[in-house]
């Protein structure tokens, strides 16, 4: 009973950090950054003529790539914050407050603005705060990891199919 009670709170701790990912913007941002990378190579097989429809194959595994990156983010918020902290953050992201930071900071009216003083200001906000320069370099880390070998496996996909990088 006790294994099962602890992989079932695992298991929503890890789904309550995939949705905090989610709803803040990490999943919309990492979503661009797969485009972005597109366009480098893209610029770099420029001469090899390669089809459209080459490039909507290549693409498909979009989803599955900002998944997987979520995925691997999720170790750097577990090892910071625990799951109740995961749950405020999560909780406060999905108030209007929340909400409108993430759509237009300086639209938030002034009792969004108070929200959100004491969002940044409860244990959790502090705690944030007090960890972003290591969980910024952890992310950082994870990032770098994923885009190289995104970026290494796309393209030798293009070079196994005879396609030359200019």
């Amino acid at each position: 009973t006790f294994n099962f009670t602890l992989s079932a709170q695992g298991d929503t701790r890890q789904t309550d950090i995939i949705n905090y990912l989610t709803i803040n913007g990490t999943y919309e941002q990492y979503g661009d950054a797969y485009e972005q990378m597109f366009d480098v190579i893209k610029q770099q097989f420029a001469g090899a003529e390669v089809p459209s429809s080459v490039w909507v194959e290549l693409k498909q595994s979009k989803n599955g790539e900002v998944q997987k990156i979520v995925v691997l983010l999720s170790s750097a918020y577990r090892k910071h914050f625990s799951a109740d902290d995961i749950t405020a953050m999560l909780t406060f992201y999905k108030t209007d407050a929340g909400k409108q930071m993430m759509a237009d900071m300086g639209g938030m009216s002034q009792e969004q603005n108070k929200e959100l003083t004491a969002y940044l200001m409860s244990d959790v906000g502090k705690k944030l705060d007090s960890v972003r320069p290591e969980l910024v370099h952890d992310i950082s880390q994870i990032s770098e990891y994923w885009s190289r070998d995104l970026f290494m496996d796309t393209r030798k996909k293009l070079i196994d199919k005879g396609y030359a990088a200019n």
